[in-house]
């Protein structure tokens, strides 16, 4: 008979990481019918050795597997598997205790990793930071065809529906973006600075550099069609990461929305998250008012030859502009990011600073904002994530923020309110604050993290931040304990984290172009911005151009402007010291044509020389039309204008007379904020279309002709605010109506109409007293026909004595009218003799008898005497106190 002896088999598999060694182990198995022991080595090549062991066992038996420890390694892992479930581990000090079972294998795994090795890394890139394809073709990030295709609409798959699922779901990820061009450099840099150090990329044991590409448009709460969402991936690729490298460890650098991924990650999972190092760089942890902006009129984030409005469209159903927008603890720390100006015809303006809920409101309700992608995004943001310190799950948490850049505080939404029409929507100057262009200092500081691992970037461009100059150099510092020069650029000194510059607002239509002393640029690019001057914001919302642009360094530049339309332009420059406004210089409502250039000179006082029809010469040079003090500089409310009209009016509006017209204007005082009316500046009107002048409060506006008129006029602050254009219309009638008489059969009697020379006026109407009848028009106008027969109805005549126009009597000794008529028993009209006389000679008789009209007399064109059939009547009309006829 065969017998099969119960065999115990022991593979041990030897992993180094960092390096080869010969590492020595022993086994020991005690039981009281089984003693084994082996001592051997397993010398490595290539990271990698093994030994077998065969051996016999009772059911139960217990062995032990001990490594002796090396000078020069650490062991970072142990893992076995086996053929038997009933087989059994369970860590000792540098080994296993194994419990055994007959007819069984196991093979166990040791890991050593060399402490002259380095903790892998792995690059989480913010929102942008990954590319997305669509097959072939590359829709991000593809600068040349950005600056190629104006408005980027190429880009339109991107899009996510209404129900934040994709528009186009065969779309990939591509590689995370490394330096698409020399104007952009994202990870190229920051890449190169680790592998200086040492840091390889590649699929070894011994490659030490990761990137986790992702699709940035679900941010952090968007949900994949498989339920997964991008923090679940980033704890695949970790996992991955220790697989390949063998670490029980991986340190992160995390940009933008990459932070808040990381974040979500570790709350999820506290106790295995494997994080050593993590550097937040530029994290929107509460929030960015940049996003509303996006929501509002899109954003370029500081990307050469992006369209703003390209992405406008692209981000409203993007759950990862929801995820960056203000959270709750960012209202609490900094206040309102939301401002709406509201005027009104009445000349009634509000301003208001919205809260928290108000702003989510004024985003879903007024501005079709996705409310569930603003839902899922509070939810997240969530007091406990908002405020969660990851140092208490272990992670050794070190941040750099950008706090020198102007970055957007608070968006400032003007709405002018029409009663016929849709309101006008505008934006004034966004608030300037201390961040890194899109991340203010306050949400990228709102992190429990030790004062000494606190860094701030002097000079940050939030896009660029992982390879700008300073920064790439601080964030390997930290990973590898490197020495590398970060220049000046880097501080531990929040003190020295405050705007000191200029801010320049450019109320259209007006181009504006900014050069520096080293020749960087800021300006409009291929439908964009380009924006490549050191801490300058350039933003464009709606035809409005805002800049900021420091001076703290001594900073010199040149600045052109040129026209885009026919119109009225208003600059505004303000100084800015300490993160405030000391001064704003205002030029306000000049004439702008598509042929002006000029430029703008910086000195204690701004100046604009202007050359109007581009010839190369200067035309004017214009001092500021105002110059505000700091709480002046805060006045957002316009004047209000009043108008009086004076003149003899007859209905409302219509007057009879010359009228003259005063303008009064007064600035609004806010009570308590008193101290911000900054003062009417000047009132402009523009009369009948002909042009806008500046109104003379000591001459009030005359205006004699008669018709219809129509007067424009607003008011302008020393702060340059305008007015929303009011507009009266008004007619001036000064000429009296005239007569139209006709005899009329069915009234058996004499009919009186009128006539008014202004299409626009309106009659009044008749006043028939039997022997005097009057017209009136709307202006007041009054005509009156006096006849000598004070009861013609019974007398069956009517002949005229006087014509008067406004009770002045009118001379009509030459011209004449006479009716006599007569009906028969039967109301039928049996007679009608019709005389008219005029001052132009001519003498007009029409006698009736029944189915004839004998016409005789004279006219203009001679003698007349012929007989008509039927009823002829004569229609009377007079002018000026002169008659015509016709019939």
């Amino acid at each position: 008979a065969f017998f099969l002896a119960p065999y115990f088999n022991i593979t041990i598999n030897k992993n180094a990481v960092g390096g080869d060694g010969n590492f020595a182990f022993h086994i020991r198995a005690y039981d009281p019918f089984l003693y084994f022991s082996k001592d051997f080595n397993i010398q490595t090549a290539n990271g990698s050795g093994s030994d077998f062991t065969g051996t016999f066992t009772g059911s139960g038996d217990i062995y032990y597997i001990i490594e002796d420890a090396q000078a020069g390694w650490k062991n970072t892992k142990v893992d076995c598997q086996s053929d038997n479930p009933s087989v059994t581990t369970s860590p000792v000090e540098n080994g296993l205790r194994i419990t055994a079972y007959p007819y069984s294998s196991i093979t166990c795994n040791f890991t050593n990793t060399s402490e002259d090795i380095k903790t892998p890394v792995l690059i989480i890139p913010g929102v942008l930071g990954t590319d997305i394809n669509k097959e072939t073709e590359k829709l991000w990030l593809d600068l040349g065809r950005n600056f190629t295709d104006y408005g980027d609409d190429f880009m339109d798959p991107l899009q996510f529906k209404n129900d934040l699922t994709p528009l186009d779901t065969s779309l990939t990820i591509g590689e995370v973006v490394g330096k698409p061009n020399i104007l952009f450099d994202y990870t190229f840099s920051l890449i190169k600075e680790f592998q200086n150090q040492g840091y390889t990329q590649g699929t070894s044991t011994s490659d030490r550099l990761f990137l986790f590409p992702y699709d940035w448009r679900y941010g952090a709460s968007g949900l994949f069609g498989d339920g997964r969402t991008n923090v679940d991936l980033l704890q695949q690729k970790i996992q991955e990461v220790m697989n390949q490298t063998g670490s029980d460890k991986v340190d992160v650098v995390a940009h933008s929305t990459g932070g808040l991924l990381l974040k979500k990650y570790v709350i999820d999972h506290p106790n295995d998250h494997h994080i050593g190092k993590a550097v937040f760089v530029g994290v929107p942890n509460t929030g960015v008012p940049k996003a509303v902006k996006v929501l509002l009129e899109g954003d370029g984030f500081g990307i050469p030859w992006l369209a703003d409005g390209e992405m406008k469209k692209i981000g409203q159903n993007l759950p990862i502009v929801y995820d960056l927008s203000p959270s709750q603890k960012y209202y609490a720390n900094k206040g309102s990011y939301v401002k709406i100006i509201t005027e009104k015809v009445s000349g009634f303006s509000s301003s208001q600073d919205l809260d928290f809920n108000q702003t989510n409101d004024f985003l879903v309700n007024d501005r079709s904002a996705n409310s569930q992608a603003l839902t899922n995004a509070h939810n997240l943001h969530a007091l406990d994530f908002d405020n969660f310190d990851l140092r208490t799950a272990g992670v050794d948490l070190y941040s750099i923020a950008g706090c020198k850049t102007g970055t957007i505080g608070r968006v400032i939404e003007r709405r002018k309110h029409f009663v016929f029409s849709d309101d006008a929507i505008s934006y004034d100057a966004p608030e300037e604050t201390p961040g890194d262009g899109t991340v203010p200092l306050e949400s990228a500081t709102n992190l429990p993290i030790d004062e000494g691992h606190k860094y701030y970037a002097l000079d940050a461009n939030h896009g660029k931040m992982p390879s700008q100059g300073g920064i790439r150099q601080q964030i390997v510092n930290i990973i590898a304990g490197s020495s590398l020069d970060a220049g000046n650029k880097i501080t531990q000194d929040i003190g020295k984290c405050k705007l000191k510059g200029k801010a320049f607002s450019v109320y259209s239509p007006l181009n504006i172009e900014i050069t520096d002393q080293d020749g960087n640029v800021a300006g409009l690019a291929a439908g964009g911005v380009q924006n490549d001057i050191p801490n300058a914001d350039f933003e464009i919302m709606g035809e409005h151009k805002f800049v900021y642009l420091p001076t703290d360094e001594g900073q010199t530049y040149s600045i052109r402007i040129h026209g885009t339309d026919n119109g009225m332009f208003t600059l505004k420059s303000q100084d800015i010291d300490d993160n405030q406004i000391t001064q704003t210089q205002v030029f306000s409502n000049l004439p702008v044509t598509t042929a002006l250039t000029g430029t703008v000179n910086l000195a204690s006082t701004t100046t604009l020389s202007l050359d109007t029809n581009n010839d190369g010469i200067i035309d004017q040079t214009l001092q500021p039309s105002s110059i505000l003090n700091p709480d002046q500089s805060l006045d957002l409310i316009p004047p209000i204008s009043t108008s009086s009209l004076t003149g003899l009016m007859g209905q409302s509006g219509v007057y009879r007379s010359n009228v003259s017209i005063s303008l009064s204007a007064s600035d609004p005082i806010i009570l308590g904020l008193e101290s911000q009316t900054s003062g009417v500046l000047k009132t402009r009107y523009n009369l009948d279309g002909f042009g806008y002048q500046t109104y003379a409060s000591s001459i009030p506006i005359l205006v004699t002709t008669e018709g219809r008129h129509t007067l424009s006029f607003f008011s302008t602050d020393n702060a340059g605010n305008n007015e929303t254009e009011q507009t009266l219309q008004f007619t001036i009638d000064q000429t009296p109506p005239e007569f139209i008489i006709q005899f009329n059969p069915s009234l058996k009697d004499l009919q009186f109409l009128g006539s008014d020379n202004l299409s626009t006026a309106t009659m009044l109407g008749v006043l028939d007293q039997d022997d005097k009848v009057s017209l009136m028009d709307e202006a007041g106008n009054i005509s009156q026909i006096t006849l000598k027969n004070k009861e013609r109805k019974k007398q069956l005549k009517a002949e005229i004595k006087s014509l008067s126009y406004n009770d002045q009597p009118t001379d009509i000794s030459k011209t004449a009218f006479k009716f006599n008529w007569d009906f028969d028993q039967h109301s039928q009209l049996k007679s009608l003799d019709q005389h008219i006389k005029s001052k132009k000679d001519f003498n007009i008789d029409a006698v009736y008898k029944p189915n004839t009209t004998r016409l005789s007399g004279k006219d203009e064109n001679g003698k007349i005497n012929r007989n008509l059939s039927g009823l002829i009547i004569l229609k009377i009309t007079t002018s000026a106190g002169e008659f015509d006829w016709g019939y």
